[in-house]
Parts: C-alpha cells; sequence; structure tokens
C-alpha cells in the first residue's frame, strides 16, 4: 500500500515537473529570413519609411534607401 502510494505521488511530481518547465514559456518569434521577407514585400515607400527611421547610422540608411531607389527607379 505504501509503495503504491509512493509510485503515485513520485508519478505526480514528475508529470508537474515535466509540466511546469513548458508553462509560461515565451513562443519564439519570426526568424530573421522571415523578418527579411515581410520587409521585402513592402511598398518601396514603406521600405524608405522604415529605413529612415531605424537606428542604424546615416551613411549606411543613405546607401539603402539609395540602392531601394535604384532598383524601383525612384526618383
Amino acid at each position: 500500500m505504501k509503495l503504491k502510494l509512493a509510485f503515485a505521488i513520485v508519478a505526480v511530481a514528475t508529470v508537474g515537473a515535466l509540466y511546469g518547465c513548458n508553462s509560461g514559456m515565451q513562443p519564439e518569434g519570426p526568424s530573421v529570413a522571415e523578418i527579411k521577407n515581410k520587409e521585402a514585400a513592402l511598398p518601396p515607400d514603406q521600405q524608405i519609411t522604415m529605413i529612415q527611421n531605424s537606428p542604424m547610422p546615416k551613411a549606411q540608411k543613405d546607401q539603402k534607401i539609395a540602392e531601394l531607389k535604384k532598383k524601383y527607379n525612384i526618383q
């Protein structure tokens, strides 16, 4: 009787530990490739606005904006 009770307690504790380790964990965010694909799907004016509002250095911003303007033939 005591052995069955001990097994039951160990089983409940094991299930609780396994379940408890996964509870409250945040789901993973999108991958870098998914983010780049979403950015590439935006219209060029939104891409330029996003680059202008980004924290990257001004020289890098200017280069990326120039590349987008050349790619989409924007004046």
